[in-house]
């Protein structure tokens, strides 16, 4: 956990610099490399730091999530976003059923490990992020992906039409997303709430052994709990938008732990009830997490989109590398350990809040259009379609009549409206 805090950052910066598959195919390669050198360890030590290898290379999973939701349209993001919380949660049930017929843990490290393989069979069909490509200024190579894309989509990509450079060409860095006050202020709150999502959700994995007989039981059954929270995903982010969801997820999820330490110890069949409380805390949790991952990864702009899912990544591993201590609490004060899960995934929940929501809207390309596109009117931030628009917002704001009308988020992407236009509805 505390290489992938690592990897995150240094993956991040990869993805956004030379593209989101050389970052997939280079972290994919070396994890493998060393998750299978560490079943085969001498020493501890040795062990030790061939994990921390994996772990570092593991960041790469962060570019690959970008790339998903960069080659869809807005109306489908949620939808490939959710579909990686589906592969986790079968990995977990895979994982645990694995380790109950295999308990020679190298072997089992060994083939868990070399099955990452498997991924690059893949590579025939996968294309870099068109996204990525165009505010890079490599149009010709995004037009050929777009057309790559739908002509496997069935549709016909416009002969008329041609991708224009973006008019920013500076190449953007994690200093710029600091540099930002309005992002810099966003990014706090993520990285806080991917730090309590992580550790609520390893915390229960966790703690999944101390409600059942059996600890491949348990977590297996902690995986098969999250399947029905990604349909739930679905619906929610869909339906009600990303905000919403994610606070009153994370405060169902903090209901729950809190619930199963205020259980009586006289109530009968108690043991069971608490188990129900655990998993619907896990559902809760794990669906709270696959919607962070949407909203995230639609506040960045393109330009430090990648970089800034590290950041925020830190924050997850952070949490994960804290959760097994936490646990460690249930052992010295009883069931305390479910009541600091449940307190910070109720002051996470209420913090998303403050962050705008961001159903259907194009995704910003840079830091440039975030900043073109704001304006203040009676303490309300207002988001902008196209940075030739600024004028025109400016003199609406200064009309007393047509300010009242106008709604808290305007439109969000400045100049990427006429490209978001001909990405195709799926892949």
């Amino acid at each position: 956990m505390l290489g992938v805090l690592f990897g995150a950052l240094l993956y991040g910066s990869i993805s956004d610099r030379y593209g989101r598959l050389k970052a997939i195919y280079i972290g994919l390669a070396f994890t493998i490399i060393a998750g299978c050198a560490s079943s085969v360890a001498t020493s501890v030590y040795m062990y030790a730091f061939l994990r921390l290898l994996v772990g570092i290379n593991l960041g790469c999973s962060i570019a690959l999530y970008v790339l998903s939701v960069e080659i869809v349209g807005a109306t489908e993001r949620h939808i490939m976003s959710v579909l990686g919380s589906v592969g986790f949660a079968i990995g977990i049930i895979v994982y645990a059923a694995l380790g109950y017929f295999i308990r020679n843990w190298r072997i089992l490290s060994m083939l868990t490990s070399a099955s990452g393989f498997t991924f690059y069979a893949f590579h025939l069909v996968l294309v870099e992020s068109p996204r990525w490509l165009l505010s890079h200024g490599h149009t010709a190579r995004a037009e050929k992906v777009l057309r790559k894309i739908a002509l496997g989509n069935g549709k016909h990509y416009p002969a008329h039409v041609s991708l224009k450079r973006p008019v920013s060409t500076k190449q953007a860095t994690l200093l710029d997303v600091y540099g930002n006050a309005l992002l810099l202020r966003w990014t706090l709150i993520q990285v806080y709430s991917w730090c309590v999502n992580s550790t609520v959700y390893y915390g229960l994995t966790l703690a999944a052994g101390d409600l059942v007989s059996s600890l491949y039981m348990g977590i297996a059954l902690s995986g098969v709990i999250e399947i029905p929270a990604v349909v739930f995903t679905l619906y929610l982010v869909k339906r009600f938008g990303r905000r919403l969801p994610l606070c009153l997820c994370m405060l169902l999820g903090g209901t729950s732990c809190i619930a199963i330490y205020l259980i009586p110890v006289t109530v009968s069949r108690r043991l069971l009830i608490q188990n129900v409380c655990a998993l619907f805390g896990k559902l809760c949790i794990s669906s709270s997490f696959a919607t962070i991952y949407i909203h995230s990864a639609e506040l960045f702009p393109t330009s430090v989109r990648n970089a800034g899912m590290g950041i925020v990544s830190v924050g997850a591993r952070l949490g994960g590398t804290l959760s097994p201590f936490i646990v460690l609490l249930g052992d010295h004060f009883y069931d305390m350990h479910f009541v600091i899960f449940g307190l910070l995934a109720f002051t996470a929940g209420l913090l998303n809040l403050l962050l705008p929501e961001t159903l259907n809207k194009p995704t910003l390309e840079s830091i440039e259009d975030l900043n073109a596109g704001f304006a203040k009117a009676r303490g309300k931030e207002l988001l902008a379609i196209d940075p030739s628009s600024v004028h025109h917002l400016q003199k609406l704001i200064e009309d007393e009549e047509a300010e009242d009308q106008m709604e808290e988020d305007v439109l969000w992407d400045t100049n990427s409206m006429e490209r978001a236009k001909l990405m195709p509805a799926h892949v």
